[in-house]
Order: structure tokens, then C-alpha cells, then sequence
């Protein structure tokens, strides 16, 4: 902000001080910096706006959209806190019921997030997100009738929705029913050809399904798409495994070209330059939310590899670990589910 002098007439005196900008204009700013996907600056200026003096709308709106990216960082108790008071200043302000159900089921409260959910559906039945959110907390707790009537309801409320097309998609897998998941994939790429998240969906669909060659364009063109997103990097990989292509050539140029620590030992192990007790540390993070996430997607992973080479043993072994560590709303959560229920009866207890 611009540090400038205000001249202020007091009893007759010139006197000076830097000029702030009202919170009304650091607001607007928040808003903006949370458009560009910069929440840290948004909560920043949100926090600044909220200080000042604003009318009772805009003062609504400010800890909603602090709320939002609060949410979005990880800090869940502080988005609670800020539904909290917009709710009590308006009781029935959708999009605070909504911001506080999906804070609420971010930190594993799924009852109360439910409740959120439902709340908003009793007071403004015609709202498809609502029922997405509230049908992906069913889908996580297994009440998957639950789950697939919220998402069949938005749908009837916004036919073309790639997010819940694709959330029902993975429903559909969860439930066994792969003729369903793939139209439901398929109808999400339909509506958008050229984009990311649902080619990529598509993908790990496939490769579940055991489609392996089916699923490398996809994974070809998400990956392209993503800018060398190494996730997308690690599911490719797989899928060439599966369909006997060696990709780790690919897979080391993805290793040279992307920086960052994580989920880069996944990488490193997949093209053999470390052992799997390295992978495991280095899931092993201090801080105890993330140390769930890494070893979430590391257990998982190495299962996956585990299992196209053929060790299926060894594969459910890992994907059995996954399960028991994985938080609810990561999508290899899901993925483990479907594993496990394909290994049935290949395997050992």
C-alpha cells in the first residue's frame, strides 16, 4: 500500500500521518488478490478490512471470503471461526452455511458438516453445491445411497457439471459399477475436451478398470495440459507399466524439470535411484497433517507399482496401510477402496 502524507486540519494545525486505505478498498483488494489464487495476501487484507469500520454486508462478505481461504490453507478452526460470526449475524446466509460445512468436513467433523449441508438445502432447496458437498461427506463415510441420491440431485439441478459428473463417476467405481463410471466420465470429457481434471479422472478410472492403453492418452494429455504436474507423471507411469512400456526415461526428464520435495521420491524410487525405506522417510514429516497426506499417496503409489509388476500380495499389503492412514477427502482414499476390492480373493489376509 502507498505510503503517502495526509494533511489533516485539527484546530487549526496542519498535521500529518501516513494514509491508510479504507477497508472497504483493502476488501476490494482481497477480493482481487483471492481471484489471482494468492489467499496468504487475501487473508491479510481481509483481516485489515475487517478491522476497520465496514457496513454489515460487506463485513458479512469479508469473513465469508476470509473464511473461504482459511479453509483453503488448512486452517480450519479459524474458517470456522469466521462462519460462525456471519451466521450469527445472518442465520440463514447460504454460502456461510456451505463455507462452514465444507471447513467442518475438511477437519473430519462429517456429522456437523452434514448438518451445515442440510440446513442449506431446508432453506434454499434449489442448490446443487450443497448437494455435491454433502454427497461427497456420504461418499467418504460410505453411505454411498446417500451419497449417489445428493449427486443425482444436482445433476437434475445442473445437468452439465463436470465436478459432479466426475464425483459421481468415482461413486459409481466405489459402488462396482464400471459401465456407469465410464459414462460418467466420459460425459464430463464430453463437455470439456480439452481440459485437465476430467481427462485426468478418466484416466485413473481406466487404469483401475485395467484399460491400461485406454488410459495413457489420457494421462498424455493431463499431463501436457498440467505443465508437469508429477502426480499426473506418477499415474502415467503406471499406466506404461501396465501396458509394458518403459517410461523411465520420461519419468527422469519429469524428475529434472520439476522442483520441489514432494511427491518426488515416489519418482526417484519408480526409476530406482532409491529403496523404498527412503520413500517412507521421507513421507515422514514432522507436522502431523501432512505426515498423513504423504504417507497416504506413498503407500498407495508404491502398492500401485507393486501391482502392475504383478506382486499382489505385496500391493495389497501397501494399499491396506493406505486405507488405514489416507484422510477421507484424498482421491487415492478412494483409489485404495477399489484396489482392494479387485484383489479379493487373489490374495492373502
Amino acid at each position: 500500500m502507498k505510503n503517502f502524507v495526509c494533511l489533516l486540519l485539527l484546530s487549526g494545525l496542519a498535521l500529518s500521518r501516513p494514509c491508510l486505505a479504507s477497508g472497504a478498498e483493502d476488501g476490494k483488494a482481497a477480493e482481487l488478490a483471492r481471484l489471482n489464487g494468492d489467499c496468504d495476501k487475501a487473508i491479510e487484507l481481509f483481516t485489515r478490512a475487517i478491522a476497520e469500520e465496514l457496513p454489515r454486508q460487506k463485513l458479512i462478505a469479508a469473513h465469508e471470503l476470509r473464511g473461504n481461504c482459511l479453509t483453503e490453507k488448512g486452517q480450519y478452526d479459524q474458517a470456522i471461526g469466521d462462519f460462525d460470526i456471519v451466521l450469527r449475524m445472518r442465520p440463514d446466509e447460504q454460502e456461510g452455511l456451505l463455507g462452514r460445512g465444507n471447513a467442518y468436513a475438511k477437519r473430519g467433523d462429517n456429522g456437523k458438516a452434514i448438518q451445515d449441508y442440510t440446513e442449506a438445502l431446508r432453506l434454499y432447496p434449489q442448490f446443487p453445491e450443497a448437494h455435491v458437498d454433502r454427497g461427497l461427506v456420504y461418499k467418504w463415510t460410505k453411505q454411498y445411497d446417500k451419497a449417489e441420491s445428493d449427486f443425482n440431485d444436482a445433476l437434475a439441478l445442473r445437468p452439465n457439471d463436470e465436478n459432479t459428473l466426475r464425483s459421481r463417476g468415482m461413486l459409481n467405481l466405489l459402488m462396482g459399477r464400471s459401465d456407469q463410471a465410464l459414462r460418467d466420465f466420459d460425459a464430463a470429457v464430453k463437455l470439456n475436451p480439452d481440459g485437465l481434471a476430467s481427462r485426468y479422472g478418466r484416466g485413473r478410472a481406466l487404469l483401475l478398470l485395467g484399460r491400461f492403453d485406454a488410459a495413457l492418452p489420457d494421462f498424455d494429455h493431463a499431463f501436457q495440459k498440467s505443465g508437469n504436474n508429477p502426480r499426473i507423471a506418477i499415474w502415467r507411469y503406471l499406466a506404461e507399466v501396465h501396458a509394458k512400456v518403459d517410461g523411465r526415461d520420461r519419468l527422469r526428464g519429469v524428475l529434472g524439470a520439476t522442483a520441489g520435495d514432494w511427491p518426488m521420491p515416489i519418482l526417484r524410487y519408480f526409476v530406482g535411484d532409491i529403496g523404498r525405506p527412503a520413500v517412507l522417510s521421507a513421507a515422514d514429516d514432522a507436522d502431523p497433517g501432512k505426515r498423513a497426506g504423504k504417507l497416504c499417496e506413498a503407500y498407495t503409489y508404491l502398492g500401485e507399482l507393486d501391482r502392475a509388476r504383478g506382486g499382489a500380495d505385496a500391493a495389497a499389503q501397501s494399499f491396506r496401510e493406505a486405507e488405514r492412514i489416507c484422510p477421507a477427502a484424498y482421491i487415492e482414499s478412494d483409489v485404495v477402496i477399489v484396489e482392494l476390492k479387485t484383489l479379493v480373493g487373489k490374495v492373502g489376509p
